[in-house]
């Protein structure tokens, strides 16, 4: 009448087996021998070392310092307390205007202050449009050609 349950088993065991060791004979004939990984390895580590020294250096345009976020701040080599002072120095309202005053408020040492990158003259520029741009009247600005009232309007918001 038929294997019994315990025969059963044994011979599901058995094929299992086999296939298990079939398989692990067969990823066994397809390794790469050790010779031809550290062959890989070489190739590999000289193509690295070529594409870093083709690296081109990071270019860093000038930029106003009133707007150093913290990212920014330790790529330009500021600690975390002198870009916090910056921040509430910010904070109140204020605005740097020369490398005198950001060495004032962050404490940097004076070698730092050489970078070619800061820029406050485009802040004093900015600062000055906002306040003429508060002291127009509304009919001023709609003589200016390209200026209509939803811009004006968006403007208006953007400087109160």
């Amino acid at each position: 009448m038929g294997f019994s349950f315990r025969r059963k088993t044994i011979a599901v065991f058995f094929v299992l087996f086999f296939l298990v060791m079939l398989l692990y004979f067969r990823t066994q004939k397809q390794s790469i021998p050790n010779a031809a990984i550290l062959e890989l390895d070489h190739f590999l580590q000289h193509t690295i070392d070529s594409l870093k020294a083709n690296e081109q250096p990071k270019t860093i345009y000038p930029f106003n310092p009133n707007f150093i976020s913290d990212k920014r701040g330790y790529f330009l080599g500021l600690s975390p307390q002198e870009i916090d002072l910056l921040h509430a120095y910010r904070k109140q309202g204020k605005w740097i205007n020369s490398l005198r005053e950001f060495q004032k408020v962050t404490g940097v040492d004076s070698t730092w202050l050489k970078v070619p990158y800061l820029s406050y003259a485009e802040a004093r520029k900015v600062v000055q449009l906002r306040t003429e741009l508060k002291r127009m009247r509304f009919s001023n600005l709609q003589s200016i050609k390209g200026f209509d009232s939803l811009k004006i309007k968006r403007l208006a918001l953007y400087l109160f």
